[in-house]
């Protein structure tokens, strides 16, 4: 097996309309820290494997689709061997037409901005690639760092891959944590990867390696001691700073405890169906509303553990149970390849079942979901 890391930039010009929170007006007039996008290419024998993840709230097909196709071209491969995920944050610009409708438009040629960026990193990550060995763990998530929103049962576990060159050398980790990058707030107008990018130095800074971020089930999540009520004014920086630091602890403990896995990767469910979406805030807002959606669910074996895309906002419930289907070896990629709205488990009346594409929608995708490819 080779593995090899890469990093592009996906930061805007401002002024920019940042996405994610409705109550939140004015636009960013300054840039915080830089979007980036990581990506991780795993290549053995003939099969590649490119993961992209965005410091983006989401994607929509109309960006998923062109970054998927660009960068399958760039590697010879075909889409199925490329996947997106958006880390979530909640302070950077809109990546979906569609998202016009909520107020948070596209900013001009940043589809453009997202393609160079994307390129870049696979490029970088092509280049780098290295013989190298996998690892992994999971385990419960430690206390004090998220809470569920909705007062649901909470049981969240989080993972690392870590990946090591045959002589031990550290090469880079991608971690798996489902927490909502919301801590700066609705107060925030600055562009930032939220807590993401804080969690990523730290990492790097520990471990001298590159550290991606793969946002697993984070639909009803928000970190600890988030008060949506009363934002800090300019957003909570302290707060934002801190969680990455404590998540990138949290991991690094995780690192001393990796069982090694055979150097395998392959495709092993490449699923295309089409659902009906219901009238809710989220399928008008995507004008997709009494539609048929194509869903797509792309899953690969990495040493036999799973990454699962998951095309919205998995709750932690669904997360689970995703996990349980695969004996607890796997790794949930969350808003991935694109975002087709919340998918509450259970199923209530609430803000997130607004803002998914209904119940029987729900209901198909999680069974899907919850059904593994053999």
């Amino acid at each position: 097996m080779e593995v090899g890391f890469g990093r592009g930039l996906l930061t805007p010009q401002v002024p920019v309309v940042l996405a994610g929170f409705g109550a939140r007006k004015e636009p960013a007039t300054e840039v915080h820290d830089d979007l980036e996008v990581h990506a991780v290419v795993l290549r053995d024998g003939g099969t590649t494997v490119c993961l992209l993840v965005l410091d983006l709230l989401l994607l929509g097909a109309d960006f998923a689709g062109p970054v998927r196709a660009a960068v399958g071209q760039l590697l010879g491969v075909p889409v199925a061997q490329v996947l997106t995920a958006s880390v979530h944050t909640h302070s950077g610009p809109a990546a979906s037409a569609a998202m016009k409708r909520a107020r948070w438009p596209v900013p001009p040629g940043y589809l453009e901005v997202v393609l160079a960026g994307c390129l870049e990193a696979a490029r970088q990550a092509q280049a780098s690639l290295v013989p190298a060995t996998l690892s992994y763990a999971r385990e419960p998530l430690p206390d004090g760092l998220g809470f569920n929103r909705r007062e649901l049962p909470y049981d969240p576990s989080y993972a690392v891959l870590e990946v090591r060159s045959p002589a031990g050398e550290l090469v880079g980790t991608l971690g798996n944590v489902g927490i909502h990058p919301v801590a700066l707030g609705t107060g925030c107008h600055a562009v930032s990867s939220d807590w993401v990018g804080s969690y990523r130095a730290a990492v790097t800074a520990s471990t001298g390696a590159p550290a991606v971020l793969l946002q697993g089930a984070l639909g009803d999540v928000n970190p600890h001691g988030f008060d949506h009520d009363h934002p800090v004014e300019g957003g909570d920086w302290a707060r934002a700073e801190e969680l990455g630091r404590e998540v990138a602890q949290a991991v690094e403990d995780l690192l001393t405890r990796t069982a090694p896995l055979p150097g395998q990767v392959a495709v092993v469910g490449h699923r295309v169906t089409r659902h009906r979406a219901a009238p809710t805030l989220a399928s008008i807002i995507g004008g997709k509303a009494y539609r048929s959606v194509e869903v797509e669910l792309v899953e690969w074996s990495l040493g036999g553990v799973r990454l699962v895309s998951v095309p919205g906002e998995p709750f932690d419930a669904l997360g689970n149970a995703i996990l349980r289907a695969r004996d607890d070896r796997a790794l949930v990629a969350a808003v991935s390849p694109e975002w087709l709205g919340y998918l509450p488990s259970p199923f209530r009346q609430g803000y997130e079942e607004s803002m998914s594409y209904g119940r029987r929608f729900v209901a198909e995708v999680a069974a899907l979901l919850t059904t593994p490819p053999r």
